[in-house]
């Protein structure tokens, strides 16, 4: 891996800087140069610098109709034929040693390799936001962290000393995964033969889960009270048609706050669910509260644990209101990294 073009910031405030270089999945059509960015709850509150550049993948020139640099595909997710990279500058206060060489031995690499994809999330948000290019998703570890490098600058030498170090994990995430079971398999073929509709709760679950797996837990706990109001939604409804309600009558009906739909006729009608009870009481305070404090524009921090206990207080909710099989588990958890130097020298 050849060394990336360090254009070192000065004026961070410290002497010492972090740099994480990394590899993003897809292209920015930003113009090369560095992007502060700030997060008051992120290194203690010190800004960081992002250098943004863009690269050409040598597969262009096999694939692609135009001339090498000139093709592109339109939205690419991927980073097909061209990508971006960033270099994430981050003061670094802590350094116990003048010398670059022994900083690197005891640097934390994995507290600062988050601290990187935090700032980088927080330029790719405000990106889509005003570029509108939704299609641009957030990081999470799993896309960088088998390419990425670190250095420390020293911005108190003339010329700047630099020791960078590429890195990754130096083995396959997890062993080859096995097929899933015989019942899973059986499900998804009876599914699709007999056209079962997937219910929205569900779909929503699933979001949730992808939003706090790629870094966004604020939109994870919004997608988790949508679910839990899909499904109250969703049984008032039949509980209405079979009261021999018209659809008028059952549309108005649902326009109602979800706390009135709670109260009549879910808890009195169909199933009880009123504070004092524990799968209640987790939910309003595990779900509903943090998302009507997130929707009615209060600044609020949400962490990936709350948005866990969000999703799953949900979960729980909707286990008890309609039988869901408690056999949706989560998928197992990513086996720690064991992150090395790296010898090769292309990604």
């Amino acid at each position: 891996m050849e060394a990336p073009e360090f254009v070192i910031p000065i004026g961070l405030g410290e002497r010492y800087l972090i740099a994480v270089w990394v590899q993003l999945p897809f292209c920015l059509y930003l113009s090369y140069g560095h992007y502060e960015v700030r997060m008051a709850n992120l290194n203690e509150g010190r800004p960081a610098l992002i250098q943004l550049d863009k690269k050409t993948r040598a597969r262009e020139a096999r694939f692609a109709m135009l001339p090498p640099g000139k093709g592109e595909m339109w939205r690419d997710r991927r980073g097909t034929f061209r990508y971006s990279t960033a270099i994430v500058y981050m003061p670094y206060s802590d350094a116990a040693s003048a010398d670059v060489e022994k900083m690197m031995d005891f640097m934390p690499t994995q507290t600062y390799l988050s601290y990187a994809i935090e700032y980088v999330n927080r330029l790719l948000r405000v990106y889509r936001l005003v570029t509108g290019d939704y299609y641009i998703p957030t990081l999470a570890m799993e896309d960088i962290w088998y390419y990425f490098g670190i250095g420390i600058a020293d911005t108190g030498r003339k010329p700047v000393q630099m020791r960078w170090t590429p890195m990754g994990a130096g083995e396959p995430e997890v062993n080859l995964l096995p097929d899933k079971p015989l019942e899973k398999v059986s499900e998804i073929k009876e599914m699709l033969r007999t056209e079962v509709p997937i219910p929205d709760e569900e779909e929503l679950l699933m979001s949730a889960r992808d939003s706090l797996d790629t870094g966004s837990p604020r939109l994870a706990v919004v997608e988790a009270q949508t679910a839990f109001e899909a499904t109250v939604k969703r049984l008032v409804a039949r509980y209405y048609r079979d009261q021999g309600y018209s659809n008028e009558r059952i549309d108005k009906e649902l326009r109602r706050t979800i706390h009135s739909l709670i109260r009549s006729p879910l808890n009195a009608e169909i199933k009880p669910f009123a504070e004092g009870m524990p799968v209640y009481d987790n939910w309003k305070t595990g779900t509903y509260k943090p998302r009507c404090r997130l929707v009615h524009a209060e600044r609020l921090e949400i962490t990936e644990e709350q948005a866990e206990k969000a999703i799953r207080s949900v979960e729980e909710a909707i286990e008890y209101l309609t039988g869901r099989p408690r056999d949706r588990i989560w998928p197992p958890e990513r086996p720690p990294l064991r992150l090395m130097l790296r010898e090769d020298s292309s990604p």
